[in-house]
């Protein structure tokens, strides 16, 4: 896999993260209504992502998850842009920022996962789609960047 291939594929599924917070920060913010549906059930959760999105644990030091998502994706595909662009940082945001992003949203992503199966009981499907999205941030950006192989 070429480096302009590692680029593309990480601003790819960054922007792909972007398209989804803009989707929850439409209906928490707007009432686009994009997130509100018959209730329904799925493995035994209930499904409705306007309790989520509208619950106690929506915010974060009263900043809405969906904002919080939307500023971390934003960082992770303006530093696939810096890690390009800007040749003399390309060792520190590869090896350090990339990284230390990832992992961070990884773990966040994990807590939000558990607060919506284990305490809410409730899954709102774009949020998983969004852990799922950070997740493979996470995975992409530890096997190009930090183990250094190739994805082929």
């Amino acid at each position: 896999m070429s480096s302009l291939e590692k680029y593309n594929i990480g601003m790819l599924i960054a922007a792909v993260g972007l398209g989804d917070t803009l989707i929850l920060i439409g209906d928490a913010f707007m009432g686009t209504q994009a997130c509100s549906g018959p209730t329904t059930e799925f493995l035994g959760f209930v499904v409705d992502c306007g309790a989520i999105l509208h619950s106690e644990y929506s915010k974060f030091l009263g900043i809405h998850l969906s904002v919080l998502g939307f500023i971390y994706y934003s960082i992770i595909f303006l530093l696939f842009i810096g890690e390009r662009r800007f040749k003399k940082y390309k060792d520190r945001i590869s090896s350090l920022l990339l990284p230390l992003s990832t992992s961070t949203g990884l773990v966040a992503s994990g807590v939000l996962v558990y607060l919506q199966l284990v305490v809410m009981q409730t899954i709102c499907w774009y949020c998983m789609f969004s852990a799922l999205t950070s997740t493979l941030l996470f995975f992409f950006v530890l096997f190009t960047r930090v183990l250094g192989k190739d994805i082929n």
